[in-house]
C-alpha cells in the first residue's frame, strides 16, 4: 500500500526572509548559470543558495547555511503535521487556454521499484544523482519535492480546494512563466485522514525527480548499513507532491535530442532512415505534433539533417515493430520516442543516449527552434522532435514495469522549490 502522511514541514518566515516571490525557484536541473545568477540577486535567502550553489565546496555551504536559517529564524517549523494542498494556475503553453492543476504535499513512504507501489517511467542518469545525493548526506533535508500522480481522483480533493480557497494562503506567488503557484497547510483533521486513506489503495506514478527518488532510496540504505533507521525514521520518506493523472491540468510536452556527430554522411543517413521508415520530407520545419497522420501526431516524429532537408518519419506498423522491438510491449514499442532510441540511437547508429549525453555528444533541449538552429548553424549532424507523450503511454508503460528513454517526459508547470522543507532528523 501507498504510505502518504502529514509532516512538519518547515517554511520561510516572511517577517524574517522578505517576499516569498524572492525567496523561491524552478527546479535546480531548469536552472541555468543566468537564471542561478538572477535567484541568487534576488535574496540572500532565496532557495537557489542550497538546492544549487555557485561555490566550489556548494554542498557543505548549503549545509551550513540551512542550518543557519533554522537558527536565526528564516525557516520556521509547522506547528503540527500537515498535508499541504498546492494549486498552480498557468496558461497551457500548447494550446493557451488557462488552466488549474492541485495536488497535496505530504511525506510518502519509500518503496523499491519491485514492490509496483511506486513505479518509474523513465531511465535516469547516475551523474545527477550521485550530485543530489551529496545535497542530501550535506543537508539531512527533502528540499525539493518530487512530483508524483496517482491513476484515480480523491473524491475529498475538490472539496478540500474550495474550502481552503476561501481563506488566505500560506504562499501566494507567481513565476517567471506566469503561473501562480498557492500553498495552503491542511489543518483539517477529517480531510487528512480521508486523503491518506484514499491514497492507501493506489499507486504512484515518478512523474518528476526520478533522480531525488533513487538518492532518497541510496540515503535511506546508508542509514539502514549504519544501524541508525527506524522503521519510523524520517528518512524512510520523501517530500512529494501527488497528483491525479485525471486532473484536467496535466500538461506533458516533449523534450527534443540533438546528435552532435551522427558518424554518417547526410545522404548516407537519409538513406538508412528511408529505409526503415515511412519519409516525408518537409520545405519547411514541421513540429511533430503538427503532423496530419494522428489528432496528437504521435504516429510521426521530426529529423533536421545538416545540409538536408526537414524530415517526418513515421512510426513503422505494428508487424515490423514487433520485429524491431519484441522487448518491448505492443502500446510502447509504439511510442515514438522509444522508437528513435532503440531503432535509430541504439540499432543504426550504435548510440546509446545515457552514454552519448554523458560525453556531450547528444544534448536535450525542450525547444524545437534551438534545437533546428543547432544543425542549420552547424553544431550539430542531426536534431530529432518528438511528440508530447500521452499519459495514458507513460501509464502503460509504468504498469507495464517497462521504462522510457531519459527525458521523455517534461511536465509543465514545474513544481517551486522552497515552498516548503522536510528536514530528515
Amino acid at each position: 500500500m501507498v504510505d502518504f502522511r502529514p509532516f512538519r514541514g518547515l517554511r520561510f518566515d516572511p517577517a524574517v526572509a522578505g517576499d516569498p516571490a524572492d525567496l523561491v525557484a524552478p527546479p535546480y536541473d531548469v536552472i541555468d548559470g543566468e537564471l542561478q545568477s538572477r535567484l541568487y540577486r534576488k535574496s540572500p535567502y532565496n532557495v537557489v543558495r542550497l538546492i544549487l550553489g555557485r561555490e566550489s565546496d556548494r554542498y557543505e555551504v548549503a549545509a551550513v547555511r540551512f542550518a543557519e536559517w533554522r537558527r536565526k529564524g528564516v525557516l520556521v517549523p509547522e506547528a503540527e503535521p500537515v498535508f499541504y494542498v498546492y494549486v498552480q494556475d498557468f496558461s497551457c503553453p500548447i494550446s493557451g487556454r488557462p488552466l488549474s492543476r492541485t495536488g497535496v504535499v505530504g511525506a510518502l513512504r519509500l518503496e523499491p521499484f519491485e514492490s509496483g507501489w511506486v513505479r518509474p517511467h523513465e531511465r535516469t542518469l547516475p551523474k545527477a544523482k550521485e550530485d543530489r545525493l551529496r545535497l542530501l548526506e550535506a543537508c539531512r533535508a527533502n528540499l525539493c519535492p518530487i512530483f508524483g500522480l496517482y491513476p484515480e481522483d480523491l473524491e475529498v480533493l475538490e472539496p478540500t480546494r474550495r474550502a481552503l480557497e476561501a481563506e488566505l494562503p500560506a504562499v501566494d506567488v507567481s513565476d517567471e512563466e506566469g503561473c501562480r503557484h498557492r500553498l495552503w497547510p491542511l489543518r483539517e483533521e477529517r480531510r487528512a485522514r480521508e486523503i491518506e486513506r484514499g491514497l492507501s489503495a493506489q499507486w504512484v506514478l515518478i512523474a518528476d525527480g526520478h533522480h531525488r527518488y533513487e538518492t532518497a532510496l541510496a540515503f535511506r540504505d546508508r542509514l539502514r548499513e549504519r544501524g541508525e533507521l527506524s522503521p519510523d525514521h524520517p528518512a524512510n520518506f520523501v517530500l512529494a507532491y501527488l497528483c491525479s493523472m485525471r486532473d484536467p491540468g496535466l500538461v506533458v510536452l516533449p523534450t527534443h535530442r540533438v546528435l552532435v556527430d551522427s558518424g554518417r554522411s547526410t545522404r548516407e543517413f537519409a538513406r538508412e532512415l528511408s529505409s526503415v521508415f515511412e519519409v516525408r520530407t518537409c520545405e519547411e520545419p514541421l513540429p511533430p505534433e503538427r503532423a496530419e497522420a494522428s489528432p496528437e501526431g504521435s504516429e510521426w516524429f521530426g529529423a533536421a539533417l545538416r545540409d538536408g532537408p526537414f524530415l517526418l518519419l513515421r512510426v513503422p506498423d505494428s508487424e515490423a515493430l514487433g520485429r524491431l522491438l519484441p522487448e518491448f510491449s505492443p502500446e510502447v514499442r509504439r511510442m515514438a520516442v522509444v522508437v528513435l532510441d532503440r531503432v535509430v540511437f541504439s540499432r543504426m547508429l550504435g548510440v546509446e543516449a545515457s552514454e552519448a549525453a554523458s560525453e556531450g555528444r547528444l544534448r536535450y533541449t525542450r525547444d524545437f527552434h534551438e534545437a533546428l538552429e543547432q544543425v542549420r548553424a552547424g553544431r550539430a549532424h542531426a536534431a530529432f522532435f518528438v511528440p508530447p507523450p500521452g499519459i495514458d503511454a507513460i501509464r502503460r508503460a509504468a504498469e507495464s514495469g517497462q521504462k522510457l528513454p531519459e527525458k521523455t517526459t517534461f511536465f509543465v508547470p514545474k513544481l517551486l522549490s522552497g515552498l516548503v522543507f522536510r528536514p530528515l532528523e
